[in-house]
């Protein structure tokens, strides 16, 4: 059946109150067809069977989908952090000259000093 058996308990662990939920709304809905098969019962106790059974369904599956979604979204998220903080870790970024570019806050300076160190830089191989 399942390889690992710990998967099981992990589940039942996490995912406890919507299996609570959704038991107590088919024990509702089975007493609600109890009723109905034996012709036992108030009109106002096979509604209320009925209506808590069908609300008991309905959100003991939203809160599942809405727990498994915000775990997939939390986990992704984690993945993504580490994954930016190992690759700002790993690059390897050149440190300015001494000498070097002073970058200031006027748009015209700055295009003025990148437009200079471009003008100053030597080709390594001759352009074809």
């Amino acid at each position: 059946m399942l390889k690992d058996y710990r998967v099981v308990f992990k589940t039942i662990r996490v995912y406890w109150q919507q299996l609570v939920i959704g038991a107590l709304a088919i024990s509702a809905l089975a007493a609600l067809g109890t009723f109905i098969a034996s012709d036992a019962g108030s009109t106002i106790a096979k509604t209320i069977l009925g209506v808590f059974g069908a609300l008991g369904i309905t959100s003991a599956s939203l809160q599942t989908r809405l727990k498994n979604a915000s775990q997939a979204l939390s986990s992704r998220l984690r993945q993504d952090v580490y994954t930016d903080l190992v690759a700002e870790e790993i690059t390897v970024t050149p440190t300015f000259p001494s000498g070097g570019i002073h970058i200031t806050t006027s748009s015209r300076r700055s295009n003025q000093a990148v437009s200079s160190a471009v003008g100053k830089r030597s080709l390594s191989a001759p352009p074809p």
